[in-house]
């Protein structure tokens, strides 16, 4: 972690950074102290200092966005500075240094927001700050204690084995059978109950703790997928798994992936994996690349969302998929709407001519699945079908058709 740090030294009185700048930073204390000053209202504030050894990372979260707080140097103080860029090359290869920094910050988050509601004051810290939470009137203070503590949640959750996979069935619509299911992750939080995915995967993927929980979602998928496949060994069924853009170059998600194969019971066709179109443009090369391994172990690769990117067509000779998911922006108003019925016929006509498949999302009306399949369209997922339910219910959806 020491490695390619700026070194720099500041004099006694020297503003570090200031309330309301933008952040990029996380600073390693060498020599000296650094007072941190978190406002509270425009009279009030809360001070704690830090001295040598000790890490801070900026009330910013060094994610772009305006620091919540502002520090200086209480004496002559030399510190090594931790750049975002640095942070994201190494998420990379290891979200460790990240959620170190997270660790780090959350701790002294907590130690200032004890003392601002009343509760136990340190030793560097005047008791004249310590006020109750009515009195806390910075509501971006808050916000960002709040966004801390969940990320702690989440972290914990993963420990605690919290998370679970829902599975959505994706229907032949030429034969009306099963043909696999999309595995959707679920949060089953022992403080919120079942928290829904658009509450905590942004959350998760601006931490990088989505490497992990992705990670573990394709082992559980692929054992249920072997589950189901004992359950109607006439067919051949298929699991999808969302991948995200932190896991590009993942060499661990390869990993897994080579053990999920080498286990048996599964061939790798039956495994598949969807990309929305931002994380295939986010960087050609290097996506390309991952894509291409994946592809020599006989993976299935997945585009979701189709069409509501602005490069659609521009990267599909470029990319080797096998599927289409159309998104249901289109399907769900195609009856109605000329236009986007059209769009879904093209698309399906173009993925045909590929030599592709496709997938309709957000099917709710018999009316749209029975336009579907006269223009051949490959599969249909949505409510029309079924919501996505835990594994046993999704058995028992397979047994019942079977």
């Amino acid at each position: 972690m020491n490695d390619n740090l700026l070194r720099r030294s500041f004099s006694a009185g020297t503003e570090i950074f200031r309330y309301g700048d933008m952040g990029d930073c996380a600073y390693i204390i060498d020599e000296g102290e650094i007072e941190i000053v978190i406002p509270l209202t425009e009279e009030r504030s809360a001070v704690s200092k830090l001295g040598p050894g000790q890490l801070f990372g900026e009330m910013a979260l060094i994610d772009g966005s305006k620091r919540l707080g502002s520090a200086r140097a209480s004496k002559d103080t030399v510190v090594r500075i931790i750049t975002s860029s640095q942070i994201l090359n190494r998420l990379r290869q290891s979200d460790e240094i990240v959620a170190f920094i997270l660790r780090i910050t959350l701790a002294r988050y907590r130690n200032l927001l004890n003392q601002v509601r009343g509760g136990e004051t340190g030793h560097d810290q005047p008791a004249e700050t310590s006020l109750s939470g009515q009195e806390l009137a910075n509501p971006g203070s808050l916000r960002a204690v709040a966004k801390l503590e969940y990320e702690e949640e989440i972290k914990e959750a993963l420990d605690k084995e919290e998370f679970e996979l829902f599975y959505q069935p994706l229907v032949e619509l030429s034969s009306g059978r099963i043909g696999g299911f999309e595995a959707l992750i679920r949060w089953r939080s022992a403080k919120r109950g079942l928290v829904p995915p658009k509450d905590f995967i942004p959350l998760a993927e601006e931490t990088g703790l989505v490497v992990p929980m992705c990670r573990w979602a394709l082992g559980a998928a692929a054992a249920a997928v072997r589950q189901f496949q004992a359950a109607v060994p006439d067919r051949r069924l298929v699991v999808s798994v969302n991948i995200t853009k932190h896991q590009i170059d993942d060499q661990e998600t390869l990993d897994i992936i080579d053990r999920i194969l080498g286990a048996g019971g599964l061939s790798p066709e039956q495994l598949k994996l969807e990309l929305t179109e931002s994380v295939l443009m986010d960087d050609y090369a290097r996506t390309l690349a991952w894509i291409t391994d994946l592809k020599k172990r006989g993976l299935r690769i997945s585009i979701d969302d189709f069409g509501t990117g602005y490069s659609s067509l521009g990267y599909l000779h470029r990319f080797p998929v096998d599927e289409l998911k159309i998104d249901q922006s289109f399907v769900g108003s195609m009856l109605g709407q000329p236009r986007n019925m059209e769009i879904v016929r093209a698309v399906v006509g173009l993925a045909k001519g590929l030599g592709l498949q496709t997938v309709a999302e957000g099917i709710e009306e018999p009316a749209q699945a029975a336009r579907l399949k006269e223009i051949g369209c490959t599969y249909g997922q949505g409510y029309l079908y079924s919501r996505p339910v835990e594994q046993a219910a999704a058995l028992a959806l397979l047994t019942h058709q079977g």
